[in-house]
């Protein structure tokens, strides 16, 4: 392994008050824009995590802001969203950064389409599925992984031009607890992103989606899986790339160069944290 805090020339430096110089991610003030994540809203239990998940994403300095998007009959998706609405001002969003917005099927389009229409600009976050994974998982009934994966869920993540983030039934369940959000802020959260070449496209916004979700406290572990098409290059360009962030963003940035093709759960675990 390779921990880039442990490079003196690399190391977190003392953070400096003003604007901070960032290619493509600063507005013309010099401040980060807020961002916009998007949630699907379906009355699913998981749907309801995914909305505490967006407000646990959410950057306090720069109040990014949360849709909360249902689609099908208004008057029966009011209540879910009014509920989604209440838990999130519940964790300490201010009002003005929840918006709630119903859109109706329209013909020749699924929930799918119009959802990853509705995130564009933004970042798509929803439940792994909806009400059927919920019955099913109440049930006790034993499902693959995919079909833990709703066919919504699984159409945004292969056709949406917006980041999708997934909430699985078994994870991000510390958003449940009320002081997710503060301490969140204060203990922050670990963070892994799998990189590859340095020359491929994929792991560069896979690397960027990283720093955009990075708060001050959180611990970003970048590993690459050392395979045939390794190249030395790789290493010194994913170096460079967390020192970057390190002086630039929020969270400290460690990049991993890991001799290991399959990864032991084990392994998995302990890149957690």
């Amino acid at each position: 392994s390779r921990p880039i805090a442990n490079k003196p020339h690399l190391q977190r430096p003392k953070r400096r008050t003003g604007a901070r110089k960032q290619h493509g991610m600063l507005s013309a003030g010099g401040k980060l824009p807020p961002k916009l994540y998007v949630v699907a809203i379906d009355g699913s239990k998981l749907g309801f995590r995914a909305a505490k998940f967006a407000a646990f994403l959410c950057r306090p300095a720069t109040a990014d802001k949360v849709e909360l998007v249902s689609v099908g009959d208004k008057e029966k998706m009011q209540g879910h969203l009014t509920m989604a609405e209440n838990d999130l001002t519940a964790l300490g969003l201010h009002q003005r950064q929840v918006t709630i917005s119903i859109k109706e099927a329209a013909d020749g389009k699924g929930i799918a389409e119009i959802l990853c229409e509705a995130a564009l600009g933004g970042v798509l976050v929803m439940g792994a599925g909806g009400m059927r994974l919920q019955e099913e998982w109440l049930k006790k009934k034993s499902t693959t992984a995919a079909a833990a994966t709703g066919s919504v869920a699984q159409t945004c993540m292969a056709t949406s031009k917006a980041p999708v983030i997934i909430c699985k039934m078994k994870a991000a369940q510390m958003v449940d607890k009320e002081q997710c959000v503060r301490q969140r802020r204060e203990t922050g959260m670990t963070v892994v992103v799998a990189v590859t070449h340095h020359l491929d496209p994929m792991a560069i916004k896979s690397f960027d989606m990283a720093k955009r979700v990075s708060q001050r406290a959180d611990t970003v572990n970048v590993i690459h899986i050392r395979g045939e098409n390794y190249n030395k290059q790789s290493d010194t360009f994913w170096e460079e790339e967390c020192g970057k962030a390190n002086m630039l963003q929020d969270g400290t940035f460690y990049y991993k160069l890991i001799d290991e093709p399959k990864l032991s759960i084990d392994k998995v675990r302990e890149l957690l944290g």
